[in-house]
């Protein structure tokens, strides 16, 4: 290093990570507001005020199930950050356990000694493949952490370390009440042991571990305030065919910068196999086999592969690029080191500015899209009028409804899908936004005092001529109401700007 100088001269390639950094830290604070978010903090609010799990369902009027809310730790979680820090403390706990994430794929690394920008590398493959499920604060988040770290405990035992097979137990036990991804972790963790427990070389001690820890993972799961019964709701409702979501949707059938995770992660998968001098190890192979598979059928599991891919293979990682001591750190031939230098710490400081800025604006701002929402005026109409009763809404914006309205006014529909709704229910509803010819009378059936949609569905005309009142109607939505006589409050339009979560 230069006498007299706080710049590390010789090791360019710190500035390397520290610009890397940098856009990492852009990338896993950029939230989007998800349509589910609203439900999940007023869900994880229940629980805290009642000190208890909701056995029943006190915001639609059209539930067909027992509500079993496996997602119920994580939505404690998400709401008591909101409550400590706003809009600050959702992004932290995005950004945290994102992060957190990344920090379990370059742990499984160190043991290796890899060169510094072998970490780079991993980290740019970890990134991308996880890209699209970091950007919303969702329980899903948990379900990554949670399969990174049981990979790593699986990798570890494999390589002597039997004692952390003790972590994966209470890892299912955390799981199995924050998110349903563990249904991937317990698959997973069946593959993997059944072929490591056939495997020529393993004595009946490490056998016996092995399937000891795989038993005590299965029953960790009825750990939950379900027990038996959250085995038995997720065989009834989880299912791989959910079409009109694009997340669940094949990557064949998507846009190609939707399908770039999946790509990147097989394509880093199978260059370090080929290239690395490695034996392959059957074990981990299957594992990612599967998990690729199922993310070509299932998009949404493509975090899942990236992040098997970096932690299972880490050593293939390692072995390409393996730390040199005997070559100085500072092998960037001397004419050239300068630029580069340069080059870098331009890079890094233009980077830790955008995200300085970026940071500070969605601390006190998380922007709603006005697009994918109605308009302020028509919850500010609502509010005013006192609406109590039985809303047809579109599915779109019943968890919004539910954290500005319920539960005085009670949804038809709603984000949890398949855990509170029957399939005819939510097909009865598609027809209905499409007006099918078979879907007249339905908000008669289900007992609607009110309806509120997008102004541009089919339906809307129909419900014109059947004499459905206007209450409102503005640029993006309309609300109907069932009876004609009733004289609302009109609201004045709102003055134009950005509109921050929660809303209206």
């Amino acid at each position: 290093m230069r006498q007299g100088s706080g710049i590390p001269w010789g090791q360019p390639w710190l500035l390397v990570h520290l610009a890397l950094g940098g856009l990492i830290l852009v990338i896993v604070t950029s939230t989007l507001v998800d349509p589910d978010l609203w439900g999940h903090l007023r869900f994880g609010h229940d629980v805290i005020a009642a000190g208890a799990i909701p056995r029943s369902d006190v915001y639609s009027f059209t539930s067909a199930r027992p509500w079993v809310n496996h997602e119920w730790l994580a939505e404690v979680l998400m709401y008591a950050m909101y409550a400590i820090g706003g809009i600050g403390g959702l992004i932290a706990l995005q950004a945290g356990v994102a992060l957190a994430t990344l920090g379990v794929g370059l742990w499984s690394l160190r043991r290796f000694r890899p060169s510094p920008w072998t970490y780079d590398v991993v980290v740019v493959v970890a990134v991308v493949g996880i890209l699209w499920r970091i950007q919303t604060v969702r329980p899903q988040l948990f379900s990554l952490f949670l399969f990174a770290l049981l990979l790593l405990a699986l990798s570890e035992a494999a390589r002597g370390r039997l004692r952390a097979l003790l972590g994966v137990p209470v890892i299912m036990a955390l799981w199995v009440n924050l998110h349903g991804g563990w249904l991937v972790g317990l698959g997973t963790l069946a593959i993997w042991l059944a072929l490591i427990l056939v495997e020529p070389d393993q004595d009946f001690r490490r056998r016996a571990v092995f399937g000891g820890a795989g038993v005590a993972a299965a029953l960790a799961t009825l750990a939950n305030p379900y027990g038996v019964q959250m085995w038995s709701f997720l065989r009834e409702t989880v299912s791989l065919r959910r079409p009109d979501i694009m997340e669940w949707a094949p990557i064949s059938s998507i846009p190609l910068g939707a399908a770039t995770p999946w790509i990147v992660s097989v394509t880093a998968a199978a260059f370090v196999l080929v290239r690395s001098p490695l034996p392959f190890r059957l074990r981990d192979l299957a594992v990612i086999a599967m998990l690729a598979v199922a993310a070509f059928r299932v998009n949404r599991l493509d975090a899942f592969l990236a992040i098997a891919v970096v932690v299972l293979l880490a050593p293939e990682f390692a072995q390409l690029w393996p730390e040199n001591p005997s070559l100085p750190r500072n092998a960037v031939p001397a004419p050239h080191r300068r630029v580069a230098i340069a080059v870098t710490l331009i890079a890094a400081a233009v980077i830790s500015l955008s995200a300085g800025r970026s940071i500070v604006r969605r601390l006190t701002c998380l922007e709603l899209d006005p697009e994918t929402l109605p308009e302020p005026e028509a919850t500010e109409f609502i509010r005013a009028n006192r609406l109590r009763g039985n809303l047809l809404n579109w599915f779109d914006w019943g968890e919004y409804v539910i954290w500005q309205f319920g539960p005085e006014l009670k949804v038809s529909i709603d984000g949890r899908r398949e855990t509170l709704y029957s399939d005819a229910q939510l097909d009865a509803h598609n027809r209905f936004y499409r007006d099918e010819p078979d879907a007249g009378g339905f908000p008669q059936s289900i007992g609607a005092d009110y309806i509120w949609l997008p102004k541009s569905f089919p339906v809307v005309s129909s419900l014109r001529r059947e004499g459905w009142e206007t209450a409102f109607e503005g640029p993006v939505s309309i609300l109907f109401s069932r009876r004609a006589d009733r004289r609302f409050v009109d609201v004045g339009p709102r003055p134009s700007r950005s509109r921050c979560f929660p809303g209206p």
